[in-house]
């Protein structure tokens, strides 16, 4: 069991379903893929702080992966406790079997991101 990001406003739709679908420009249809799409998520700071990151460093986190990301029309994230399946075909995340919510973020990228 990990701690998982992803990007949805339907988490616990997304977590009772228990799959998504993968949807290339490559692809005629969607495709139903064996868990959900989510990234990997530490929480924990090594190094000098050694600790648990607060809520405002774990949004800003979320902010900057999504920035990188095509994820900016998206304006909820959610952490998710999930079990790894597989690489996600497509190079982004992973597949996970969701076990529970951990927290839902609202993204608000007015706020300026370090």
């Amino acid at each position: 069991m990990a701690t998982y990001l992803r990007f949805t406003a339907t988490i616990n739709d997304d977590i009772n379903k228990g799959f998504s679908y993968l949807k290339l420009p490559s692809l005629k249809k969607p495709r139903k893929l064996d868990g959900l799409c989510a990234f990997r998520f530490d929480t924990w700071l090594n190094g000098e702080f050694d600790r648990e990151m607060t809520d405002t460093e774990i949004l800003n986190e979320i902010k900057k992966i999504a920035s990188h990301q095509h994820y900016l029309n998206c304006s909820v994230a959610a952490l998710i406790d999930a079990d790894y399946i597989e690489g996600n075909i497509n190079g982004e995340g992973s597949i996970v079997k969701p076990n529970y919510l951990i927290k839902e973020y609202i993204l608000n990228f007015e706020t300026k991101v370090d």
